[in-house]
């Protein structure tokens, strides 16, 4: 069976996503043979190809969303106060 890249396809394809489900997904083929192929292209070429932090990245972009969420939901709220306040004032 042929490899879905060469070598130096899949450094420069690892470099750019830093995942190996990324890898896997840009490639085609299964994540545990993203890991086989990465351990043994470190070995034979004596590089590392280090997974990117990707969860921290998640946890960043799951705080902005969250925090927006909150201040539109503050917003609504103050918004329904407000409204529901001027509605008993008017009667």
């Amino acid at each position: 069976m042929q490899p879905a890249c060469t070598d130096e396809e899949f450094i420069e394809i690892w470099r750019e996503l830093g995942s190996p489900t990324l890898v896997a997904n840009r490639l085609g083929i299964n994540v545990s043979n993203v890991y086989s192929r990465r351990n043994a292209i470190q070995s034979r070429f004596k590089i590392e190809l280090p997974t990117d932090d990707l969860k921290k990245d998640q946890a960043s972009s799951f705080l902005q969303i969250t925090s927006a969420s909150r201040l539109r939901l503050q917003a609504q709220s103050s918004f329904l106060a407000t409204h529901t306040s001027i509605q008993a004032l008017t009667g």
